[in-house]
């Protein structure tokens, strides 16, 4: 008889899960505690670059204590959420165009993604899922971001030199402002998040955010944050 072949432990494909898994857990652990955060890896290497990364920031937003977390995080989180309350509402005829471009199933194939794309496009106006939209969209895709931005619409100006028969000035629509505050308000809150101390400066938040979003200097350039 032949000698059997054993075959390989099915440990070791679960110890290489596990590894990933941690490696997503301390690369998010910068804005809280992802410790607990309960996974099942895909066989989608696009959902899981997506759906990771979500699910680590939502667990370490989860556990802010009120109690225990710093004032100044605190006071970020809830200017973040009066944000999202106030300008990013459900019915908000100018949201969805700004939340669209923070959709990271936006930048992958319409027809295979389209049900993640429209069930994450709803939740966007939730100021958690945002927050994780934001990072995930800045941290895969910088560079198509910066574009969609950059074609939001623009809109003629009322000024004098339009009177004098010259060609309008322009000027951002709303929905491109609201892109721009988005931005402006998530990197307030993610700043405020991974910093060790109220006092630390900029630079130190820039190399932390870094670890999740490495091109996200060019995002702020390129919107002038």
């Amino acid at each position: 008889m032949g000698s059997k072949q054993t075959a390989a432990a099915p440990q070791a494909l679960s110890t290489v899960n596990q590894e990933l898994v941690q490696s997503y857990r301390d690369r998010y652990a910068i804005f809280g505690d992802t410790s607990k955060v309960e996974v099942t890896l895909m066989d989608d290497a696009n959902k899981q670059e997506i759906e990771l990364p979500r699910l680590m920031m939502l667990s370490a937003l989860q556990h802010i204590d009120p109690f225990t977390a710093r004032g100044d995080v605190l006071e970020a989180y809830g200017h973040f959420k009066t944000f999202v309350g106030s300008y990013l509402a459900r019915g908000d005829l100018n949201a969805p165009a700004a939340l669209e471009i923070y959709n990271p199933y936006s930048y992958l194939s319409q027809p295979l993604y389209e049900r993640e794309r429209n069930t994450l496009q709803d939740r966007l106006h939730e100021p958690e899922e945002l927050f994780a939209a934001a990072l995930t969209t800045w941290g895969l895709f910088p560079d198509a971001f910066v574009d969609r931005y950059n074609r939001l619409p623009m809109v003629p100006t009322i000024s004098e030199r339009e009177t004098m028969g010259n060609a309008p000035a322009l000027q951002d629509s709303w929905q491109k402002q609201l892109a721009r505050m988005t931005a402006q308000n998530t990197l307030t809150f993610a700043a405020a998040l991974v910093r060790t101390d109220r006092s630390e400066g900029e630079g130190a938040t820039n190399t932390r955010l870094a670890q999740v979003a490495p091109r996200l200097g060019i995002v702020k350039f390129q919107l002038d944050l």
